[in-house]
């Protein structure tokens, strides 16, 4: 039964990033025709490319959002996982193991996306405007939002949250040893910095500057890391640090807290998101509590294991073939299939040519 309750996590994180690449392919594409301009240098889609029928039912209900939905279990699967990694490693090492482990695999899905967009203009004689150090600095996930260039990747900015956590978890690794329930005081530390900060943007505000933008980078960081915590919350509970009741309220106090600094916060115009996150708190739960419904299989399996460089690799890439098809004429359905399944090919190209050894070689580096 322990066992499957690890396996739960790992399936879940392949359905989380069929979420994400749905988003994006399914969803995105076809409604923010804008933004997809934008990120491949083309013109807009012409409104002469119908979107097809069953787009819109994938996106009936009002703010709720697949890519959303997916990266808050993705959220809650790293809060479960991480603690495991920080019962057997010093703070150096783990954070050494998590550099190769995100870092290699990341810069090979970037390296897509800039390829996608180059081709992009290529194809459309468009200008690429994108200066060198924008494009370097997001080789290295977690700096571009310091730095503060625009990001022009589908996922660098989960990236960026992914990091932060992992400093905030090593500061506290000794209280992760320890399995000490002192952890949970982290999120609400991150909870006053983020409404100091939100409280110093209202009073003092000049819109602009190296203060100001940082104190933006801290609230968005803050208040999703307190979501990560829930995973966290759910790892004490699966090795018996947490008893059922206490947890299950733990769990209501953090997605309170994260509710509570989303809306008091600058972010609070997206505030109608916030029910994605909350969606993907029961269905870990449930997944956690019956896992006997994502046991290991060979599609989950497989679906697991390229979950991160299909997350990391599809979005742009996957907007200039989809354009380039239908320009030429094929169906959108068609293109969408071919697309998709491009999409998962390139993923496991990257899994077994760079994740695979890259994270092998990682965990030995740490270890020893």
């Amino acid at each position: 039964m322990k066992q499957n309750k690890i396996e739960f996590a790992n399936s879940l994180r392949g359905i989380a990033a069929l979420m994400v690449m749905l988003a994006h392919l399914y969803g995105v594409f076809w409604i923010d025709r804008a933004t997809v301009a934008m990120l491949t240098f083309s013109p807009a889609l012409p409104t002469s490319a119908a979107t097809p029928w069953y787009i819109s039912l994938l996106w009936k209900v009002p703010d709720f959002s697949w890519g959303l939905l997916g990266v808050g279990i993705f959220f809650l699967v790293s809060g479960f996982v991480i603690p495991f990694s920080l019962t057997s490693l010093s703070a150096g090492k783990f954070l050494l193991g998590r550099a190769f482990r995100l870092m290699p695999t990341y810069a090979a899905g970037f390296s897509l996306t800039l390829l996608g967009a180059y081709l992009s203009t290529c194809y459309f004689s468009s200008t690429w405007d994108y200066q060198p150090h924008e494009v370097l600095v997001h080789y290295v996930p977690g700096l571009r939002d310091i730095v503060g260039t625009r990001g022009f990747d589908a996922a660098i900015w989960t990236l960026e949250i992914e990091v932060k956590f992992y400093l905030v978890c090593a500061l506290a690794i000794a209280w992760f040893r320890r399995q000490s329930k002192l952890v949970f005081f982290l999120p609400i530390v991150l909870g006053v910095l983020a409404f100091a900060c939100s409280f110093w943007l209202r009073s003092f505000n000049t819109g602009e500057g190296t203060l100001h933008r940082l104190m933006l980078v801290a609230i968005f960081n803050c208040q999703y890391i307190i979501f990560m915590f829930v995973g966290v919350t759910v790892n004490y509970l699966y090795q018996g640090a947490l008893r059922d009741g206490p947890a299950y309220v733990l769990i209501a106090c953090l997605l309170f807290l994260f509710a509570v600094v989303w809306a008091a916060g600058p972010y609070a115009w997206s505030f109608a998101q916030l029910w994605n996150y909350a969606l993907a708190v029961p269905i870990f739960l449930l997944a956690f509590v019956f896992p006997q419904y994502l046991r290991s299989s060979r599609l989950l399996d497989f679906l697991a294991a390229i979950s991160y460089p299909l997350y990391v690799s599809h979005a742009v890439f996957g907007f200039f073939v989809l354009r380039w098809l239908i320009d030429h004429g094929v169906r959108p359905s068609l293109s969408l299939l071919f697309v998709s399944v491009l999409s998962i090919f390139m993923a496991w190209v990257i899994h077994r040519t760079v994740e695979e050894p890259t994270h092998s070689f990682g965990r030995r580096v740490a270890k020893n």
